[in-house]
């Protein structure tokens, strides 16, 4: 045998064993890909995507046909624009060591951006109650903003937890705070301008997002996967249960009975949270070296937020 001949077979020999040259897939179908930007965060409202990239931009994606998104609008921003949130006519973005911002989407072709709110660290994800933008800002903790007028945002209120406010959800009058070494934290934000402090539990490990489904919350802790923490008595936190996987939890969605998972190197994840068990998964190829934060379900598709861009997914599930 020839060093040609050999050196072919040997490549063949590696591409038949060697895992990290193939995607790990079961029962989802990557059919469409917006790639114009290392995308971190994405929100859905039924037509549009808006997607964070790290070029500095926000894009406004038309997914009305799953297998052809196209971008029809997008705005330049002055710093990384971070976690997202939607209400009427206006995209409300935290822009990291800008603070809150808003933009009007009127027109989704040409966004514009109206008013910002500094906060005195970076903020990172933002969720609306109301007339209240409530905003997880790192190592201030969380900070309440009134967007009663989008056009002139106001710091009202704040709570200074005692870890990293890396997420925030909330839910009816508590919010639930992925607060990085602390855990999962909760505030009683009866009175938006005054949260008060309702009890914590440590977790595993960092906390990075939380979801809120029913009387369950579901914590994203990286390499040590997904916590289920039963919240019925918010003074009485207990886990539940756990998920552990591929890579790492950083992102988690709950749509219905159904939770997604952005796992980091380990791709994308959809759970069914009544059977209690995998319905799918996507992990691409380890030498793609691609890393996703967030996935959303829609209806028979899945959308991913990862460094490759927008990815779309077709879920089909097996009888």
């Amino acid at each position: 045998m020839n060093g040609l001949v050999l050196m072919m077979a040997l490549v063949a020999q590696q591409v038949e064993t060697d895992p990290s040259l193939f995607a790990d897939s079961f029962n989802l179908r990557t059919i469409a890909q917006w790639a114009r930007g290392n995308t971190h965060y994405i929100i859905y409202d039924g037509q549009y995507v808006y997607a964070s990239t790290l070029e500095r931009e926000i894009s406004i994606i038309d997914v009305s046909v799953p297998d052809d998104p196209i971008e029809i609008g997008s705005i330049s921003v002055s710093n990384v624009p971070l976690g997202l949130a939607k209400k009427g006519e206006f995209l409300f973005v935290a822009l990291g060591d800008k603070g809150l911002c808003s933009i009007q989407i009127t027109d989704p072709s040409i966004p514009e951006m109206v008013s910002c709110a500094d906060t005195p660290d970076s903020a990172i994800i933002v969720c609306i109650q109301g007339n209240y933008a409530y905003v997880a800002d790192g190592d201030s903790g969380i900070r309440v903003i009134s967007i009663a007028d989008p056009y002139n945002l106001k710091e009202v209120g704040f709570y200074d937890t005692k870890g990293f406010a890396r997420s925030i959800v909330v839910s009816g009058k508590y919010a639930y705070v992925a607060d990085g070494n602390e855990g999962l934290v909760i505030l009683d934000v009866t009175n938006p301008t005054s949260p008060k402090f309702v009890n914590s539990l440590k977790l595993e490990s960092f906390a990075n997002d939380v979801e809120i489904s029913g009387k369950y919350a579901y914590v994203a802790i990286g390499k040590d996967g997904v916590r289920v923490v039963d919240i019925t008595n918010p003074r009485d936190l207990k886990v539940v249960g756990h998920w552990t996987g591929p890579g790492a939890a950083i992102g988690v969605r709950v749509q219905g009975d159904k939770l997604t998972i952005g796992a980091a190197s380990g791709g994308v994840r959809l759970m069914d949270l009544r059977q209690e068990r995998e319905l799918a998964h996507y992990t691409p190829p380890r030498y793609t070296r691609d890393f996703v934060f967030e996935v959303i379900l829609c209806g028979n598709y899945l959308l991913a937020a990862s460094r490759s861009g927008l990815i779309v997914y077709e879920y089909t599930p097996q009888n």
